[in-house]
């Protein structure tokens, strides 16, 4: 579940710098969750593409700072999607 921080977040930049540039005080309550919604779909899309990357580079971090990382079975990445 993407917090509702991050979606305002990303909703504020769509309402303040994208098509609406207005402040987001000064948007309509139906732009905010317009801008919401858009946001929140965007970022559930992009989720398991960033959490498979930060997965990758926290096993090589491991591996980085571990001796005995040629027999270390990493578990696998949940969020790498396989098509």
């Amino acid at each position: 579940m993407t917090s509702y921080e991050a979606v305002e977040s990303g909703a504020r930049v769509l309402i303040e710098d994208g098509r609406y540039g207005v402040p987001w005080e000064d948007a309509s309550e139906d732009d905010r969750a317009e801008a919401m919604a858009r946001v929140r779909t965007i970022l559930e899309a992009a989720a398991p593409h960033m959490l498979a990357g930060v997965w990758d580079e926290a096993i090589e971090a491991y591996k980085a700072w571990t001796w005995d990382d040629e027999n270390m079975d990493p578990p696998t990445n949940p969020y790498r999607l396989t098509r």
